[in-house]
């Protein structure tokens, strides 16, 4: 049966007035010969078995706490200096400035000074506990994808309490999830609000009271998923068909019950019938004892006619079309989006938020009279096609246009910074003239979203009477500095950063980290930076240019990390003289003179480990070129980066607007998987190319596992096997050329590769992540005189010494913290902080092509977690330039270097800072890309071409 605690606004599917039964054909009315009969109302309907009450919040007992001194952001329109939060009861008793708000006696006082505090977080889309880490088959849970519509499953029947990943969120500040089935389906199922109270059931863990949701997905994964099997739906017709399929039905099976009801009340009525036959007088005072009954053969009673079978399914969708049940619709096109508001009303349903969204910007007025919420990411895009046309500025043109924006995760590792991602979403809307509070930014991931799960009465806002879900901050909420200090949920203090900093250890997690855990340091508190993003300039070589009045970061280390007020000149390519406190120049035609009064000067970020030219939408397989198609072959050394780089890859100015000025662009797959090659950002051409042989890709995690037969000794053999052949032809090159070397299992040209990596002309990117394989990889490298660069590394911790004896440099991911496989179980958040404390030379990468831009917030995260601001900038400036081998000319801001470097507005890595000017090689290129066309075309929606709006769809549904 439907559980109580989601009936919330009810109404039973017989909602229109029944007409007499006589009209409707029923039983005629019950006559006597001789005698009246007293009237009396028909019974009632019964109630059908889905009407049940919505369950009330429970009365907590909780602690008596007082939040005093910090500024208190309510999101329902005030941000409070010097404020105080009373908490009691699992409520909010008070909230306001200090001044007005006494204190209880009795209370819990915690000084928020210096701190900001506010509503919990929401993620209104997780898979967290249906898809949780470690993500292996045994975990995959959140697509029953055996049929297009499949609403009769339930995400709470996968959800998986103990998910490591839950416990991350709650350190992060999230105290409601709404845990989705997966988007393989036309309905895919309902959802489950989750109360970030860890528990050991899921049943502990539901929001009470909480709507239904039904998860539905229209576009790309639907006909994908079933076309690939051959059958419906395999088009975009085939999708809008099954949904209309699917609700016609459960309209059939509603007419069953209300059949069904009609029937238990004539049977009921019946009965009435036969009690006043025997025992009620007439009005003459004589008795109906001996009258006849037309209807009745015989006295028995047959009982009340069977209900109809139920079909949790059907009654999940019939819900919809009630109003009982919220639509959670997954959907990126504005096309698809508008389709399905005119197929809601063709079926009699209403689409509550559409996920994803990213093209919600096209039609924000029709979602706006719609009253649709739009929840969707910061800057997720391209991706797959549909995700093509997404622009960061889209959750700022929809606050404009008054439509609920929503930030959204659909990822444990984004619901770990989801404060951070307003941060770039409302700095990419005020850059561009939209004016957006940090009150309306904020109700992004509270207030808006809670209206969104239909639990917009309760939390989401600071308010007297509120649920008592409350964040404090180390630091404004949108920086990329700030942590959650102290987590409440329902009042009871459910994570502090001070005993547990990385956030609730699940059962899974229980003896993997016996050693005791380093408490990151404190964080600084900066004020967020709202620079007015800069007007573009031109593309054009510039013969020469100063930058007077700036502060430097040259990312170099200690002393030489910074010079504040300098003067930089730039002639051609290359920096010639950096000059404390230098005479500024007059400008001419051929010198340009910018003042860098208040702004940064910093190297051009370098990104490793990305498929950056190489991959442009990453789920179609014809716009992909990073690794050979031969899949069974382990071994594609001579597979060259290079040989597919596209310099005109539209993920490339995305890329440079977060500070990327080059990269090495890096295959994937096989053992061996290639060579990578270091390309700049500027060149349109094979220019772009600045070493096509730049380092040799060896995988040995679980893509390297699989093409070598599944197992780590097999890998190695397989890879010592490859030295050795490799060795060999070396010095047999003659004899491998008239063929009297012995046979090897790969072709000459792979071999040619490995040839030069083991004489030193290339470096070996070794991926690796277990602490055990890293040390056996460190063995490798000094039996065969490999130079080598370990990359990913996530239990690289508690081995650093070793690397850092043998001189080796590390690529990291400082955001994955997450044990998604067992050969990371023991990764954490300090990973690159701790490396660079034992003396390991640290570079740190964004993993994928069309992310690259958030490098710095990756790096950003390092510095929250104990790592030197200067080592974060050296670790995505000049030590990814050691690695490629670019060291002399990339990486660093030095006279003699090249002119790639980033003008920028404040602190780099903070997400509310935005690049003023960017340079490669001396050549300014402009900070545009396809996202900020889309924004321009679509910011005034009266200058958009559109079609004809189409006539009324008349409703289908029977009266």
């Amino acid at each position: 049966m439907l559980r109580a605690a989601m009936r919330a606004s009810l109404r039973p599917f017989a909602i229109l007035a029944l007409v007499p039964l006589l009209a409707c054909g029923g039983p005629p009315a019950r006559t006597r010969s001789t005698h009246a009969r007293v009237e009396r109302p028909d019974p009632p309907l019964p109630p059908l078995p889905w009407d049940v009450e919505a369950a009330a919040m429970p009365a907590l007992d909780t602690p008596l706490v007082a939040l005093v001194g910090g500024t208190v952001m309510t999101a329902a329109g005030q941000v409070i200096e010097d404020g105080v939060v009373v908490l009691d009861d699992g409520l909010i008793q008070a909230v306001g400035p200090r001044a007005s708000v006494s204190i209880p006696q009795g209370a819990r006082v915690i000084d928020a000074t210096g701190r900001f505090v506010t509503p919990g977080v929401i993620d209104v889309h997780s898979h967290m506990g249906v898809y949780p880490v470690p993500s292996v088959g045994a975990h995959d849970d959140g697509n029953e994808a055996t049929s297009p519509t499949t609403p009769q499953v339930r995400a709470a029947d996968s959800f998986w309490p103990q998910d490591p990943a839950l416990g991350r969120a709650l350190a992060a500040g999230v105290t409601t999830i709404q845990v989705l089935p997966g988007s393989a389906n036309l309905i895919g199922g309902a959802g489950e609000t989750i109360h970030m109270h860890p528990g050991r059931t899921v049943t502990e863990m539901m929001f009470p009271g909480a709507p239904d949701t039904m998860k539905m997905a229209c576009g790309e994964n639907p006909k994908r998923v079933y076309g690939e099997q051959h059958q419906a739906p395999s088009t975009r017709m085939g999708n809008v068909a099954g949904y209309r399929a699917a609700f016609q039905e459960a309209i059939e099976y509603g007419r069953t019950w209300e059949h069904w009801q009609r029937e238990h009340q004539a049977w009921a009525r019946d009965r009435e019938d036969d009690g006043e036959d025997e025992s009620e007088p007439d009005i003459d005072g004589e008795t109906g004892a001996g009258d006849d009954d037309p209807e009745s053969d015989d006295d028995s009673d047959t009982g009340p006619p069977d209900p109809p079978t139920r079909n949790f399914g059907h009654e999940l969708v019939l819900g919809a079309m009630q109003g009982r049940v919220l639509v959670q619709m997954h959907c990126y096109r504005a096309d698809e989006m508008a389709r399905m508001i005119e197929v809601g009303h063709e079926m009699g349903f209403r689409v509550r938020s559409f996920h994803h969204a990213v093209e919600a910007y096209k039609i924000r007025d029709l979602l706006h009279d719609e009253d649709i919420s739009i929840s969707t990411w910061a800057d997720w895009w391209g991706f797959k096609l549909e995700a093509f046309d997404a622009i960061p500025e889209n959750l700022g043109l929809l606050t404009q246009a008054h439509v609920r924006g929503v930030l959204h995760s659909d990822s444990p590792m984004l619901v770990q910074r989801l404060n951070q991602e307003v941060g770039k979403a409302v700095t990419s809307a005020r850059a561009h003239g939209v004016a957006i509070t940090d009150d309306e930014a904020l109700r992004w991931i509270t207030a808006n979203a809670a209206w969104t799960l239909g639990i917009e009465d309760r939390v989401g806002t600071l308010e007297a009477g509120r649920v008592a879900d409350v964040v404090v901050w180390s630091a404004h909420p949108f920086s990329v500095y700030a942590h959650a200090d102290l987590v409440f949920v329902d009042g009871l203090l459910e994570h502090d950063r001070s005993v547990d900093p990385v956030g609730r250890r699940s059962d899974f997690e229980v003896g993997l980290d016996l050693e005791p855990r380093t408490s990151p340091p404190s964080p600084p508190h900066p004020t967020v930076a709202d620079g007015p993003r800069p007007t573009a300039r031109t593309a054009s070589g510039l013969d020469s240019l100063v930058i007077t009045h700036v502060r430097v970061l040259t990312g170099e280390l200690g002393d030489r990390a910074s010079v504040d007020d300098a003067t930089v000149h730039v002639s051609g390519e290359r920096i010639t003289r950096i000059e404390p406190h230098g005479a500024a120049p007059a400008s001419t035609d051929w010198l340009t003179v910018i003042d860098g009064t208040g702004l940064v000067l910093t190297p051009g970020f370098i990104a490793l480990e990305t498929h950056l030219g190489m991959a442009e939408i990453d789920l179609e397989p014809s716009t992909r070129d990073t690794s050979h198609e031969a899949d069974a072959e382990a071994i594609h050394a001579a597979f060259t980066a290079a040989d597919g780089y596209n310099p005109l890859s539209t993920l490339i100015p995305v890329a440079r607007m977060g500070g990327v000025v080059a990269a090495l662009s890096t295959p994937e797959g096989g053992l061996v998987s290639g060579t990578s090659s270091f390309v700049d950002l500027a060149g349109r051409d094979r220019s772009a190319v600045r070493d096509a042989e730049a380092a040799l890709h060896v995988d040995l995690n679980e893509g390297g596992l699989a093409a070598a037969h599944g197992a780590r000794p097999a890998a190695l053999q397989r890879l010592r096997e490859l030295l050795d052949d490799a060795r060999l032809f070396a010095r047999q090159r003659a004899a491998f050329d008239r063929a009297e070397m012995r046979e090897t299992g790969v072709s000459r040209l792979d071999l040619e590769r490995v040839a030069e990596a083991l004489e030193g002309a290339l470096p070996v990117i070794v991926r690796v992540s277990r602490a055990a394989d890293i040390l056996g990889v460190l063995a490798l490298a000094e039996e065969y005189e490999l130079h080598l660069v370990l990359s990913g590394v996530e239990e690289g911790w508690m081995v650093a010494e070793s690397i850092a004896r043998a001189n080796v440099p590390v690529v990291v991911q400082p955001l994955g913290n997450l044990p998604s496989t067992f050969a990371s179980l023991h990764t954490r958040f300090d990973n690159a902080s701790l490396l660079a404390q034992a003396g390991v030379r640290v570079a740190i990468y964004e993993p994928g092509a069309w992310d690259v831009h958030n490098l710095r917030q990756e790096a950003g995260n390092a510095v929250a977690w104990g790592m030197p601001a200067d080592a974060a900038l050296s670790a995505i400036t000049r030590v990814p330039a050691e690695i490629a081998g670019q060291g002399a000319d990339y990486g660093v801001l030095a006279p003699g270097r090249l002119a790639s470097m980033v003008l920028w507005n404040g602190d780099p890595f903070e997400t509310t800072t935005l690049p003023v000017h960017l340079y490669v090689r001396g050549r300014e290129l402009p900070l545009r890309s396809r996202q900020s066309e889309l924004f321009d075309r679509y910011r005034d929606l009266s200058q958009v071409r559109r079609g004809t709006r189409g006539l009324p769809v008349r409703a289908t549904t029977p009266e």
